[in-house]
């Protein structure tokens, strides 16, 4: 007996709910990135070219953040945080 949910019956159910949202998570954190470079680089070329910039793009960016930060929990459970060995 490990103390996980794998003892319960509905253990692997629960693993794959989980695996589904954190996928789902994934998604919304890859597009969340991308808005927030498109939307960036828009900026700066309108400043650029006509002078004058989007207005709101800084808000919208940090209020995208939110959903990046929506990754460390996928990232924690899947272990998959990134490990430097210093020697």
């Amino acid at each position: 007996m490990n103390g996980g949910c794998s003892d319960s019956p509905h253990g692997g159910i629960h693993m794959k709910v989980m695996k589904g949202v954190v996928k789902a998570a994934d998604i919304l954190v890859m597009i969340a990135i991308l808005a927030i470079m498109l939307i960036t680089v828009a900026d700066i070329l309108i400043k650029w070219i006509f002078n004058s910039s989007i207005t709101g793009v800084t808000e919208y960016s940090q209020i995208l953040m939110v959903f990046v930060l929506l990754s460390a929990a996928g990232t924690s459970m899947t272990d998959s945080h990134i490990k430097v060995d210093i020697v």
